[in-house]
């Protein structure tokens, strides 16, 4: 919002005392056979090198059960998780996805992220390398048919055979995700029943797209854990989950081997909130809870691309006119009105940008303008702000920074920002640590009175926060969602 009257920011990320909480904690398939190197020390990864830079890095799944985004906002049982241990250790929390497993190990192997948060189940062959965490649940393994009597949808194909005893699987097609267990799991099946079992591993689908295929007719069974392939029966009641392949089996996150200190923190840490009341409470938040799952459905029935919003494909459009990345423009808007266009907000500030009432009438646009228009105008003010700092701010990256911010309080007072970092001997052409750092002390009279200022005082916690949310949920959505 272009205005000197702030709002105050969505998002809080509190940071602790590193020294201070160090005491206190240190004081309480294919790609299961990736082969991990044989220099696992505890170094980087390790709680000590999570607390020193103020962030912990979780490598998670997208899907509706895991982490998703619904109308802009990160949702899903195991990114919650992830949110309240990280506000346990006083750190950011840094999120990157996917869904091929042995890209997951191998990640974590070479020190890219920090733990695995996903539902992994617990067997020998990953304990060689992997630290488990004290288990979040329990699962076994279910062969997904469609129910009893239904047939493929095409004409001319054989009729299904319904399996509920696994013997039957006997020279069976059955499509599992490649690298899971479900692989080994066939396998040994084939030796116990002895017979063959044709196992296809799919080179790119994960167990969710596996479980649409089968509602959908196109292949004939999969294998997924219970809890997963039963909520999945909740939208697509023509499958039938009863056959189980397996025994019961643990499920957990896990670290590194040789992570020893944030093995033991996270473990202490699990150990105790799977007992609690929150914990019970987020198990039926995302899988007994019609409405969560309703939202999760919107996002995945299409493609299981994923969404950030309604107004995605306006956002794409309009962004192109500045060359900016959709996602980033989207998360501004998340910022600003959470893709409400009707929202009204302070000192006047209306729409889905937020406009101010002068502003937005310089750019065309009235309060009954439609979301198009209201995002249009909203990236052409943002292109005209980023243009008057081109001359201060060489770099696209930096400048980005600098527009946001001045979106935010309006480029007077950034640039008095900058004229205070210059003077102080920081780069005026870096926002991080640099020119931030004198915009958040423009509410000081020391700051303001200083004759390079210009335009008196703010309250320059505020766009500074503005900045580092978006940049943080911008991070998020480019994880997530295809360009």
């Amino acid at each position: 919002m272009h205005s000197s009257a702030l709002k105050p920011p969505l998002h809080h990320l509190a940071l602790c005392l590193i020294t201070g909480l160090l005491a206190l904690l240190f004081s309480a398939c294919p790609g299961d056979r990736y082969r991990f190197s044989d220099t696992l020390g505890d170094t980087g990864g390790t709680l000590k090198g999570i607390m020193e830079r103020g962030e912990m890095t979780a490598i998670t799944e997208y899907s509706p059960s895991t982490y998703f985004i619904f109308r802009g906002e990160p949702m899903g049982f195991h990114y919650e998780l992830l949110k309240r241990f990280s506000r346990h250790l006083g750190v950011r929390l840094n999120i990157k996805v996917s869904s091929d497993l042995a890209e997951i190990f191998r990640a974590l192997d070479e020190r890219e992220v920090d733990l695995i948060a996903m539902d992994l189940t617990l067997t020998r062959e990953r304990s060689a390398f992997l630290d488990y965490v004290h288990s979040h649940g329990q699962t076994r393994q279910v062969l997904v048919q469609r129910r009893a009597g239904l047939s493929h949808p095409e004409e001319g194909r054989h009729e299904v055979r319904f399996i509920r005893n696994p013997l039957d699987l006997a020279g069976q097609i059955v499509y599992v995700q490649k690298g899971s267990v479900y692989f080994d799991r066939l396998k040994n099946l084939e030796e116990e029943i002895g017979d063959t079992i044709h196992v296809i591993e799919h080179p790119s689908d994960p167990v969710e797209g596996l479980i649409r295929k089968v509602a959908s007719g196109e292949i004939d069974y999969t294998v997924a854990d219970e809890n997963l392939a039963m909520y999945y029966q909740s939208w697509h009641p023509e499958l039938d989950v009863k056959t189980a392949v397996s025994f019961p089996q643990q499920l957990a996150w896990a670290v590194r081997k040789g992570s020893d200190s944030l093995h033991r923190v996270l473990d202490q840490w699990m150990a105790v909130f799977v007992k609690s009341t929150e914990y019970n409470k987020l198990r039926e938040k995302y899988y007994r809870n019609n409405k969560v799952r309703d939202k999760a459905e919107q996002e995945f029935a299409s493609d299981g691309r994923g969404v950030i919003s309604p107004f995605d494909e306006e956002i794409r459009k309009h962004s192109k006119l500045i060359g900016w990345d959709w996602r980033l423009v989207a998360s501004l808007i998340y910022q600003e009105s959470k893709f409400h266009p009707e929202i009204q907000g302070g000192g006047g500030a209306y729409g889905l940008m937020q406009l101010m009432p002068e502003t937005a009438r310089l750019m065309g646009l009235s309060p009954s303008s439609p979301p198009s228009a209201q995002i249009r105008a909203g990236v052409l003010y943002l292109g005209k702000v980023e243009k008057r700092l081109e001359e201060y701010v060489p770099d696209k990256e930096e400048r980005i920074r600098f527009t946001l911010a001045a979106y935010n309080v309006g480029l007077a007072h950034v640039l008095d920002a900058r004229r205070l970092a210059e003077k102080h001997g920081r780069d005026p052409g870096k926002w991080f640590g640099q020119v931030e750092y004198y915009l958040q002390r423009k509410s000081l009279p020391e700051y303001f009175n200083d004759p390079v200022v210009k335009h008196g005082a703010c309250r320059g916690e505020v766009p500074v926060r503005f900045v580092r949310d978006i940049e943080h949920r911008y991070k998020l959505y480019r994880d997530i969602i295809r360009e």
